[in-house]
């Protein structure tokens, strides 16, 4: 187990990435978790981004209206892709509606792109490694992050 935060640790997937499952994952299909055992409840405003201020890949759902049912959608993708286990935290705008799962570089499940519940999809800038604030960066760029709160994934399996 990989406890992410932790300095010279290496985030590279270390397997071949599995084949994909009969069905993709769903808010309603997605495991049962346990929020404050996955991910870290001191969010930090803002999209997440990695220790360079670099963005995620990501995944967007604009039909999930809470930050638990968000963390419970991004996780599945963990649960059905064990190859994919390049999760890193979850944006999510409670005024907007908006989740976006973040993902390391190269770790992107590219077999979900047609899942019906993704309506929007990220090319990041390479980020990688544990979610960092940002104040200085923070609704720079994007007015609308100042309405997103970032959650980091507290474990890698």
């Amino acid at each position: 187990m990989v406890i992410l935060g932790c300095q010279g640790v290496s985030f590279a997937p270390t397997s071949a990435p599995t084949s994909a499952p009969s069905t993709s994952p769903t808010a309603s299909s997605s495991p049962t978790i346990q929020f404050a055992h996955h991910f870290d409840t001191d969010y930090f405003v803002g999209y997440c981004r990695d220790e360079s201020g670099l963005f995620y890949d990501s995944f967007e759902n604009d039909s999930i209206t809470s930050t638990k049912a968000c963390a419970v959608w991004c996780y599945g993708f963990v649960e059905d892709y064990s190859g994919y286990d390049g999760l890193v935290g979850f944006s999510f705008s409670e005024n907007r509606k908006e989740c976006w799962c973040e993902f390391e570089a190269d770790t992107f499940p590219e077999s979900e792109v047609n899942n019906p519940e993704i309506t929007d999809d990220y090319t990041g800038e390479g980020g990688s490694g544990a979610p960092k604030y940002h104040p200085d960066l923070v609704g720079v760029e994007f007015s609308e992050e100042l309405d997103f709160n970032c959650f980091r994934r507290l474990v890698r399996l």
